[in-house]
């Protein structure tokens, strides 16, 4: 998100009630795979608004890859509460147009999810 240009904001907020009917969708959830459709359903809805095909395609492959580790965060009960808060935080500094901001609150969430799944991982680790 470093290079992000007001366009691309323009389009990601276009599709603001897709995103926040995800994060709805993902504060209701009980139990992971309904947490992991929310999931994906708010950053595809991220992706589309971008516009970039490429990048579309790019972090879907990726968004497959790290479905099991977005499982295995979001195992921990605190967990959800603070994706929620984090996600709402980058929503609202797009629609700031705060390109710096997202970027910072988008690093701190990729950053949250490690912390939270590293001693889940421990604990099935042999």
């Amino acid at each position: 998100m470093a290079a992000i240009e007001c366009g691309e904001i323009v389009g990601i907020l276009a599709d603001r009630a897709s995103l926040d009917a995800a994060l709805d969708a993902l504060a209701k959830a009980d139990g992971t795979a309904a947490l992991l459709t929310a999931k994906a359903a708010f950053y595809g809805a991220l992706v589309r608004g971008c516009g970039n095909a490429v990048v579309g395609e790019l972090l879907g492959r990726m968004h497959q890859r790290i479905a099991v580790l977005r499982a295995t965060s979001m195992a921990r009960p605190e967990r959800l509460p603070q994706s929620l808060a984090e996600l709402r935080g980058l929503v609202d500094a797009l629609a700031r147009r705060d390109a710096p901001g997202a970027e910072r609150l988008a690093i701190a969430h990729v950053r949250a999810a490690e912390v939270a799944a590293l001693p889940v991982l421990q604990e099935h680790t042999p």
